[in-house]
């Protein structure tokens, strides 16, 4: 995975949230961030961690030899964050 990969990720994660060219006015104080070092890569939402080089966590498949999409990958772990906020929404009652 290369930067130039990881910016487009990350335009099309923030896009999904605030609209392409910010149409939809609103979230701007969230965003999907990545870090890129020599040896390491890690994709954020906020101050979460949704994927990272170094414990590679997507679903290999083996017909492909590739792993699942990593924009994919990081909506399914973005659910994950809501969900369990959800949860602990419940728990706290609010």
């Amino acid at each position: 995975m290369n930067v130039e990969d990881l910016k487009q990720i990350i335009d099309n994660l923030n896009d999904k949230i605030w609209g392409i060219n910010a149409e939809y006015e609103k979230n701007f104080h969230l965003s999907f961030s990545f870090q890129y070092t020599t040896n390491k890569a890690c994709i954020f939402f906020e101050d979460k961690v949704l994927w990272s080089s170094e414990s590679e966590e997507r679903e290999f498949y083996e017909d492909k030899n590739n792993y699942e999409d990593l924009e994919q990958y990081c909506i399914k772990q973005f659910c994950k964050l809501g969900n369990e906020m959800l949860i602990l929404n419940k728990l706290l009652k609010i």
